[in-house]
């Protein structure tokens, strides 16, 4: 049987809070665009609105995808993964100021459960 020399990667180290930080910008960034498509479903489809608002909101969804790419390389990929739940936080928060809706007790103990999801699986050992 033959032996191979192969070399394992090095564990990843735990995500730095200016790299959540950052990442949280940009989840922030594609929620944006979640919220474009929100304002562009209001408008006739075909309209000049709302191919200004859904090709604007293309183009996020592009930049982001390419932002996230990066944060795939550089961190932990559980990290990045759970820290991409906030989008719902930050949809809660558009929605509630934006477009005038109802935060309820619901929702403000689902967010808690997803940022302790969050914390636990940030500060964990990877173990």
């Amino acid at each position: 049987m033959e032996q191979t020399n192969a070399v394992l990667p090095a564990p990843e180290k735990r995500a730095s809070w200016k790299m959540i930080l950052l990442l949280q910008l940009a989840i922030l960034l594609f929620s944006g665009c979640t919220l474009l498509m929100k304002v562009a479903a209001q408008y006739d489809v075909l309209s000049w609105s709302w191919i200004l608002l859904y090709g604007t909101g293309v183009l996020i969804l592009a930049s982001y995808a390419l932002i996230w790419q990066q944060f795939l390389k550089r961190m932990p990929l559980v990290t990045v993964y759970a820290n991409r739940a906030t989008a719902m936080f930050w949809g809660m928060i558009f929605g509630c100021f934006l477009f005038r809706e109802t935060i309820t007790w619901n929702m403000l103990l689902g967010v808690a459960v997803i940022f302790f999801g969050i914390y636990l699986v940030v500060t964990s050992d990877g173990e």
